[in-house]
């Protein structure tokens, strides 16, 4: 008859086996959860970089698109702030400038806007991208613009040194810097400069919402009115006055 510690130990050893066999269970299903939701997210991916930017536009004599990330996207009162361009968001929260230039290219026969006002950049720098290929991302935008819509005037609107991404604050000026010469050299692109505006003492002013990155209304006031003034003095003098003059009548 056996004794006791021997039939201890092969139920114990039964017990493991049946845990390393539960064990590999368990993985194998994990393994084919994860492809299965990794293959489904790249399908989503896939399907989202085949579509155009958001908010297909009509045509209008003073069409102006806001293209971007989330800084853009999230601005609700766009079409009053910017009264008396016909506003288009086009922006899409949390994109890259890769994102943004695909779903660009994705533009079916895309009718051209009086300009673009850009903002973006930013998410690439926090996402670890470097300085430099962040300009060159940028860079790469601006030729498919000239390929699609010539000479399309863009503004591009500086980073804003956010609370949250204070940290990157060096980067993103080095960023800008490299816009701002490209501004110099290039006839269709407009640097426009709000950095300081959103600093105090030297620190990200309260012009932000409660996670510290996204503007609140103080926050897109400073927007509108730099785009205001850059727009009035750099797109034709007879087309503002249209604009107004539409503006009012409507």
């Amino acid at each position: 008859m056996s004794s006791l510690p021997t039939k201890l130990a092969a139920a114990l050893r039964e017990a493991a086996m049946t845990l390393v066999k539960a064990l590999i269970a368990i993985g194998v299903f994990g393994a084919i959860l994860f492809g299965w939701g990794y293959g489904k997210a790249r399908e989503q991916q896939a399907f989202t970089n085949s579509l155009p930017l958001p908010n297909e536009v009509r045509q209008d004599q003073c069409a102006i698109w806001f293209v971007g990330s989330s800084t853009m996207a999230r601005w609700t009162s766009l079409q009053q702030d910017m009264l008396p361009w016909t506003t288009h968001n086009r922006a899409i929260g949390g994109a890259t400038l890769a994102e943004l230039t695909t779903r660009f290219l994705n533009e079916r026969n895309p009718q051209p806007p009086r300009a673009i006002v850009f903002y973006a950049g930013e998410n690439d720098l926090a996402f670890g991208v470097p300085v430099k290929a962040t300009a060159a991302a940028f860079a790469d935008f601006m030729a498919y613009k000239r390929k699609r819509l010539g000479t399309t005037p863009v503004f591009f609107v500086s980073v804003k040194p956010s609370p949250t991404r204070w940290a990157l604050a060096d980067r993103q000026a080095a960023f800008d810097a490299i816009v701002q010469q490209m501004a110099v050299r290039d006839t269709d692109l407009t640097y426009v400069d709000v950095r300081d505006r959103f600093l105090v003492d030297g620190r990200p002013g309260p012009f932000y919402e409660v996670d510290g990155l996204h503007l609140n209304d103080a926050g897109y006031a400073i927007f509108s009115t730099a785009l205001h003034r850059t727009l009035a003095a750099d797109l034709p003098a007879s087309l503002v006055r249209r604009c107004r003059r539409q503006s009012m009548d409507s």
